[in-house]
């Protein structure tokens, strides 16, 4: 994760704080404020696990849209 997100500026603003994403045990929820963003951040992803043999298994992953935020979650 830390290769994913060496350089990327996109995140959701909380308490002053920039989040990029949350982790729980191999679940993982990217967050943005714009599609791009998300797009970017997901592509990102998907170069850095390729290189260590991951797959992203698309039938537990969603995107959810709220207000101008955009969530990627991957449940494995």
């Amino acid at each position: 994760m830390r290769e994913t997100l060496d350089g990327f500026q996109a995140g959701l603003q909380i308490g002053g704080r920039m989040i990029r994403n949350l982790r729980y045990g191999d679940d993982i929820i990217l967050l943005t404020t714009l599609e791009a963003e998300l797009q970017e951040f997901v592509d990102r992803l998907g170069r850095v696990s390729c290189e260590y043999s991951l797959l992203i298994n698309v039938n537990k992953t969603k995107v959810i849209a709220s207000d101008g935020t955009y969530l990627f979650i991957i449940k494995n």
